[in-house]
C-alpha cells in the first residue's frame, strides 16, 4: 500500500495568489517624481510649490476662480492656504486676485468694441460699479479714463 502525503504550502499560495502589477503603480511614481522636480526647480524660486501653483492656477482661471477653488485644486485647507499666501506673497488672496483681474482687464480695455460691463465680466466681475471702483482704487483713474488716455497716446 502505497499513502501519497499532500503538503500545502500556505505562504507560497498566498504570495502566488497577490497580482503582481508594476503598471497600476507607473502613474504614482511618476506622480511623485513630478513633484519632486518641481520641488527642486522652485528651490530656486522665491514661492514655495503650493504658492506657485496657485499663481498658475489663477492665471489660467483669473475670471471664474475663487479660494475654494484653489483649496480644492491643490488639496489644503483655506486656513493654511491664507497664511502661506499672505506670508510669501505679501497680499491676501483676494487683493492678489483683484490686482490680477485688474491688469488683465487693462489688455480688454484696449479693445473699443468691449464696454466696461464686457470687461468686467470678461475679467470675473458680474458688478461693473465694482470693478469701476476697484479699477480706480488700483490705478487712480476710471476705466473709461484709462481706456480714453489710450487713445490719447
Amino acid at each position: 500500500i502505497s499513502v501519497t502525503i499532500f503538503t500545502f504550502d500556505f505562504d507560497a499560495f498566498f504570495i502566488a495568489s497577490i497580482p503582481f502589477k508594476p503598471y497600476s503603480c507607473i502613474s504614482y511614481i511618476l506622480t511623485m517624481l513630478k513633484s519632486i522636480i518641481k520641488d527642486k526647480i522652485n528651490k530656486d524660486n522665491k514661492f514655495n510649490t503650493y504658492i506657485k501653483d496657485s499663481i498658475d492656477y489663477i492665471h489660467k482661471n483669473y475670471a471664474s476662480t475663487n479660494m475654494d477653488d484653489i483649496c480644492n485644486y491643490l488639496s489644503i485647507n483655506k486656513s493654511y492656504f491664507c497664511s502661506i499666501f499672505k506670508k510669501e506673497t505679501g497680499y491676501t488672496f483676494t487683493n492678489f486676485l483683484n490686482k490680477f483681474r485688474i491688469e488683465k482687464s487693462k489688455e480688454f480695455l484696449k479693445n473699443k468694441n468691449f464696454t466696461i460691463l464686457d470687461v468686467a465680466l470678461l475679467v470675473g466681475y458680474n458688478n461693473h460699479n465694482y470693478y469701476t471702483t476697484l479699477f480706480k482704487k488700483l490705478n487712480g483713474i476710471t476705466p473709461i479714463e484709462y481706456r480714453n488716455n489710450l487713445k490719447a497716446s
